[in-house]
C-alpha cells in the first residue's frame, strides 16, 4: 500500500491508465474521437489520481506495472471535488467529455448495491504489455485479503460486460445492473464472496 506518490509518479501511471481505458465502453461514449479519448483520459486519471492519492487506498506493483485504487463506496468523485485538485492539468480543454463522463455516472447510486463498510476497486489498470500475466490479480487479491481481514466488503463497478467473467474468477459474483439509457451503457456491480 503507497500514498505517498509524486505529481511524476501520478503522471506515469495516468498514462498508463490511458491505455488501458482506450477501449472502455464509457470512455469510448464520453469522448468518440480515438486521439482525442486517450487524452482525455490521460487528463482524467491525472485529475482522479491526484484525489485517490489524497483520501483513497493505493496498491503498486513492485516493478510499476499496475495499480488499484480502494475508495470507500459511498464516496463519490463529483465536479467540485476536481476543482478542489491543484493542479486540475488540461482537463477543461475537454468540456463535453467531462460532462458525459460526470453525467453518466450521477444515475449510479452504489448506496443501492453497497454499505458504508463496503471498499471499491476503482480503478484498476496494468500497462498493456503486461496484460494476462496475473499483476493485476495479485494487486486484487492482496488488497482483498487485506481489508476483508479488517471486517470490509470488496466491491466494484464495471461498464466493460467483458470484464466480469475476470472478477468472477477473483471470486466477485454480480449482484446488480444498472442502465443509463442517453448512452446505452450499463454499470455491472459486483461484491466479493469469500
Amino acid at each position: 500500500m503507497s500514498n505517498n506518490i509524486t505529481y511524476d509518479e501520478l503522471d506515469y501511471y495516468a498514462r498508463m491508465a490511458s491505455e488501458s481505458f482506450m477501449d472502455d465502453p464509457m470512455y469510448k461514449w464520453t469522448t468518440p474521437n480515438e486521439k482525442k479519448r486517450k487524452k482525455y483520459i490521460y487528463e482524467m486519471l491525472r485529475v482522479r489520481l491526484y484525489a485517490s492519492a489524497k483520501s483513497d487506498i493505493i496498491y503498486l506493483d513492485e516493478e510499476k506495472r499496475s495499480m488499484l485504487v480502494l475508495r470507500k463506496a459511498l464516496n463519490s468523485y463529483d465536479v467540485a471535488e476536481m476543482i478542489k485538485v491543484p493542479k486540475r492539468y488540461k482537463l477543461n480543454l475537454y468540456p463535453g467529455s467531462l460532462y458525459r463522463n460526470f453525467s453518466f455516472y450521477s444515475v449510479f447510486d452504489n448506496k443501492e448495491y453497497f454499505d458504508e463498510n463496503t471498499y471499491i476497486l476503482s480503478p484498476v489498470f496494468t500497462a498493456k504489455e503486461h496484460w494476462g500475466k496475473g499483476v493485476a490479480s495479485a494487486l486484487i487479491n492482496k488488497a482483498v485479503a487485506d481489508l476483508t481481514a479488517q471486517g470490509y466488503k470488496i466491491g466494484l463497478d464495471t461498464q466493460n460486460p467483458d470484464n466480469i467473467p475476470f472478477y468472477e474468477k477473483l471470486g466477485f459474483k454480480l449482484i446488480g445492473k444498472k442502465i443509463y439509457e442517453k448512452a446505452g451503457l450499463y454499470n455491472y456491480y459486483m461484491l466479493y464472496q469469500n
